[in-house]
């Protein structure tokens, strides 16, 4: 039986128009070629000089970019440190690497985005009211016992000759970095929960648990979600535990070397 031709739509019944395919002419943001260099032994002169290409090559113009930039080299400031930590052999610090390279990246997405909201609407008063003039090429290190005095109410851009922001988060990252060598402080067998698979057990969450989220691409964000008080330490220490081969099943007699969480047969 011969087939009947499909009948052809009128462009004129009412149909809406065929989408059109744009393609946007700004540049992503990529700043990949600066991982190039041997950041891990890379002194903090080198290292601050690096940070001067990466604001001069980004041209910010407003505070908010300013800011945008200062999240960028702080993220990438920790990058340098997951690679020193990876040569010299911190356990757990390849993992810590691969989550800060992929935190790298994800604030260059972030900063593209910030631009595309600012060119949306030059016109736009609230955006137009933070607008700041160009910053020069090579701008002087201000002297530190002696700051320049300004009456203006905007805050200063932080310098690209400057160290990182500071805000604390360093006792957070050697927090992290401590708890990665001394994971069993916080991974233990606990036969009474599960006989043969390691766990976090503060939590009573098995560290293959946690890994096979990150293995199927969960983000750490969600997975820290997904299990209220859990914290970056405590996957560091699961990082860690796979990474010394500990991650299971295990049979007993367990190892020496990994905690054993037995009950009390006294207690209620």
């Amino acid at each position: 039986m011969a087939r009947t031709p499909k009948p052809q739509r009128d462009s004129s019944d009412g149909d809406p128009r065929p989408r059109k395919s744009r393609t946007s002419t700004r540049p992503k943001t990529d700043l990949s070629i600066f991982l190039q260099y041997p950041l891990g032994s890379m002194n903090d002169d080198a290292f601050r000089a690096v940070c001067d290409q990466i604001r001069t090559l980004l041209a910010p113009r407003t505070d908010l970019e300013h800011r945008g930039i200062d999240i960028i080299l702080w993220t990438f400031e920790r990058v340098r440190k997951a690679y020193a930590a990876l040569d010299q052999g911190v356990p757990g610090a390849n993992q810590y690497l691969k989550t800060m390279l992929t935190s790298f990246r994800e604030r260059q997405k972030t900063f593209d985005l910030l631009r595309k909201i600012i060119d949306s609407d030059p016109e736009n008063p609230t955006l137009a009211s933070i607008l700041l003039p160009e910053a020069p090429p090579n701008p002087p290190v201000p002297v530190a016992s002696a700051p320049p005095q300004s009456t203006k109410p905007e805050p200063e851009p932080v310098l690209p000759s400057e160290d990182p922001i500071d805000d604390g988060k360093d006792d957070e990252v050697d927090e992290i970095e401590a708890a990665a060598r001394d994971w069993r402080s916080r991974v233990a067998m606990v036969p009474s929960f599960d006989a043969r698979w390691p766990v976090l057990d503060q939590f009573n969450l098995r560290v293959d648990d946690i890994l096979s989220m990150r293995d199927h691409g969960v983000p750490e964000d969600e997975i820290l979600d997904r299990h209220p008080g859990l914290t970056y330490t405590d996957l560091a220490c699961c990082y860690s535990c796979e990474a010394d081969g500990y991650r299971g099943p295990l049979e007993p007699p367990y190892p020496d070397d990994i905690t054993l969480v037995e009950d009390d047969p006294e207690a209620d």
